[in-house]
């Protein structure tokens, strides 16, 4: 790195005390000017002496107003480029690195170095070996052990993670190798963080016990009953069956919330339309608060059948009519925690899990892990102005969309109506260039066997269309159509390799319809006997100039084990 920036600086010309310029040529073009080749002069740095982090001011002459030709080093440490808080032409402002040690600052400009000569005195910095006990609640007080802890002169807080970034800790008392604190009330699991006069030192986990729910019925019941109609457990599930379309889960014993560190309570069960579920106890039942977005009494759903409620979010309604909000620094005990179920298209429920989670990415981390590979549920329950749902579409949609009411909608432009464009790094232009976590980045489209059903609801279809759907190999081969198969939007519905269900509802049976089978045999393979494809499409040619700026709405897209499974999914009203 070193090498190739004094390489870059240091040319022929500048010997002769000429002026550089150096000009870069991107998606944006600049021009910047290089100072002319004078001697540095340092004349002083402030302070002399300090922990590891502290900020160290230089003063002195011709550092130029850039960055790259300069480097520092504390008794030979090279302080990161990175890490300088400010940069310029008489000034530089930098931290002492973690790992340096009493020494002569050195500044190296170009091919000059001064070293002064003074020495800067590096105070041993704190460091953190252990936390006794790892566990506990609030009010507890905890050892954190280490070495080099300041009793005086320094500001020292131990902080814990909370579902607001993060709540320090009362210090009870501080010696050179530990330090004492009061565990917080509204911290989660997780690292600690010593903050340390500059320092700011990541220490070993610490975990609140749980607090809340937690049923998985792989043994029994979980201390459930039924207050309303009939429960009983198999294959992992609670079986839940209504009398006249009603019924009432009840849980045998009492529940103290500790909202501020398991506030969402999730429950996974079979997907539903036309219901009301409500969630009860003794404060009154659960009332979304904030524009709740979707027709009953709970926060959201994830992936189509886990309903969830941020109990800080909302406030519980007595039969008076009366509010109350769960404290956030109280203990909130109800002897009633009950589920109640009103519907008249189901004839029961089935329930996999009913959990309490730190917040809404904990619950999205652990749903993801239990949702099998090539198991896809999208369905547009979530409010406007949150991100469209899964990254549905990309830069290959001319075409405008939004999500309203419970739909992805789609205003057709011309050419062709892309309702799902599904490609691995993101957009085309910038492929190959994100990572996971960039904004634009689109994980690989899965293809299991065990889920062939590729199923879709869209209300107003364009007549006499043609919806294909395609895979791309990850290899790259040319072209869109590799894998193929398309369905015929018109009302004959005959000689389609796609299957109108009812009116509004068809699906690809991608075991029989796929295409061109030899390429999906050779493509790469991914976990548990899976197809791993760089892009996956589902879109309608042929659409009719009369249609444009017409607007067209998909309710989901879900991929099912079976035709007899998409059925019952119907069944259930959806």
């Amino acid at each position: 790195m070193k090498n190739n920036i004094l390489t870059k600086y240091l040319l022929p010309s500048l010997l002769t005390a000429g002026v550089l310029f150096y000009s870069c040529t991107k998606e944006d073009e600049y021009e910047a000017t290089v100072p002319s080749f004078q001697e540095v002069e340092v004349n002083n740095f402030a302070p002399k002496t300090g922990l590891p982090s502290t900020q160290v001011t230089i003063t002195g002459k011709n550092f130029g107003d850039f960055k790259e030709p300069t480097f520092i080093y504390f008794n030979g440490i090279e302080v990161d480029q990175n890490s300088y808080i400010s940069y310029g032409d008489s000034s530089i402002v930098f931290p002492v690195p973690v790992d340096a040690t009493t020494g002569a600052i050195e500044v190296r400009y170009l091919t000059q170095s001064v070293l002064m000569e003074e020495e800067f005195v590096v105070i041993p910095g704190a460091k953190v070996s252990g936390l006794e006990p790892s566990i506990g609640v609030a009010g507890d007080i905890i050892a954190v052990q280490g070495e080099n802890f300041k009793e005086s002169g320094y500001d020292v807080s131990v902080v814990f993670e909370s579902n607001e970034g993060g709540i320090a800790g009362t210090i009870k008392s501080i010696s050179e190798t530990e330090i004492l604190v009061e565990v917080p009330k509204g911290g989660i699991s997780g690292n600690i963080t010593l903050m340390h006069g500059p320092q700011v030192i990541e220490g070993p986990l610490f975990t609140y016990p749980f607090t809340g729910l937690e049923s998985d019925f792989s043994v029994d019941e979980s201390g459930w009953v039924a207050a309303k109609g009939s429960i009983g457990t198999s294959d992992n599930v609670l079986n839940v069956s209504l009398v006249d379309g009603q019924s009432s889960i009840q849980l045998e014993s009492g529940v103290n919330f500790d909202v501020a560190t398991y506030p969402i309570i999730a429950m996974k069960a079979t997907r539903m339309a036309d219901y009301d579920l409500t969630f009860e106890t003794d404060f009154g039942t659960f009332e979304q608060l904030n524009g709740v977005y979707n027709s009953t009494n709970y926060t959201g759903v994830l992936y189509g059948d886990i309903y969830y409620w941020d109990l800080t979010s909302g406030v519980f309604k007595n039969e008076a009519g009366e509010s109350h909000t769960m404290s956030t620094t109280e203990d909130n005990i109800t002897e009633l925690v009950q589920f109640n179920l009103n519907t008249m298209l189901n004839s029961g429920l089935k329930i996999e899990y009913i959990r309490s989670f730190e917040n809404l990415p904990k619950l999205e981390e652990y749903a993801e892990q239990s949702l099998p590979d090539g198991k896809y549920v999208w369905e547009f329950d979530r409010n406007e102005s949150e991100k469209v749902n899964c990254d549905w579409t990309d830069h290959r949609s001319s075409n405008a969309t939004h999500q309203a009411d419970g739909k992805f909608v789609v205003t057709f432009g011309e050419g062709r109506l892309d309702m799902c464009q599904n490609w691995k790094n993101g957009k085309n232009s910038t492929a190959g260039q994100n990572v996971p976590g960039d904004a634009d980045w689109v994980d690989n489209w899965v293809y299991n066997p065990e889920f062939p059903i590729y199923a879709a609801r869209m209300g107003n279809r364009p007549a006499g269309s043609w919806f294909t759907r395609a895979f791309r190999s990850e290899r790259g081969f040319g072209g869109n159509d590799h894998i193929l198969n398309s369905i015929q939007i018109s009302e004959s519905r005959t000689d389609n390799t796609g299957t109108f269900i009812s009116d509004d509802v068809f699906y690809w049976d991608m075991s029989v319809d796929l295409t061109n089978t030899e390429m999906m045999t050779d493509n790469l393979t991914g976990r548990q006997g899976t197809n791993i494809y760089d892009m996956n499409k589902f879109n309608g040619s042929e659409m009719d100039a009369s249609v444009i700026g017409q607007q067209f709405e998909l309710e989901w897209f879900i991929t099912f084990r079976s035709v007899a499974e998409l059925e019952e999914y119907l069944a259930n009203g959806n």
